[in-house]
């Protein structure tokens, strides 16, 4: 089994604000392309820094891009204002999906831990049953449904 190399908060938290840098780059140089769909690059730097670096950095990722999304791209432009309008709901409704991006990639994560800790206790119980079983004084002899033979220890042998 391949072991996953550790991640320091500190380098997933920076990978956050690298990914909102590039998305808001992105977006910038492929502004008159892109229109209505400003946030695309935020979403994919969102879903990116959530399956990489768990929840705390999906959801700094969230963060950040909101402010450069506000201070660069919604009007009035280089400024920190309130939303109003189709902004605003805009703004809510890309929270909202990638609140529940963050979620999923959190549970998907979950789900993977425990995965990797049921197959490691259902390995390690394989092989205390092979040593049980090569080890055992009696002839062991495991047949399948259909009657054909499957395992025979070495004790059955002799």
């Amino acid at each position: 089994m391949v072991r996953p190399i550790p991640r320091s908060p500190v380098f997933s938290y920076s990978a956050a604000v690298l990914a909102v840098v590039i998305a808001l780059l992105l977006t910038l140089a492929f502004k008159p392309l892109l229109a209505s769909t400003l946030f695309v690059f935020f979403f994919l730097a969102v879903t990116g820094m959530t399956w990489y670096g768990g929840m705390g950095p999906g959801l700094v990722t969230t963060v950040l891009s909101v402010l450069a999304l506000d201070y660069f791209l919604v009007v009035p432009v280089h400024s920190l204002t309130v939303f109003s309008g189709p902004s605003l709901l805009r703004m809510g409704l890309f929270v909202l999906a990638t609140l529940v991006i963050a979620k999923l990639n959190a549970n998907l994560h979950q789900t993977k831990r425990q995965l990797e800790i049921s197959l490691n206790q259902l390995q390690q119980s394989e092989e205390r049953y092979r040593r049980i079983v090569e080890t055992a004084s009696e002839g062991i002899w495991i047949l399948d449904e259909a009657g054909r033979t499957r395992y025979v220890n070495h004790w059955s042998l002799d």
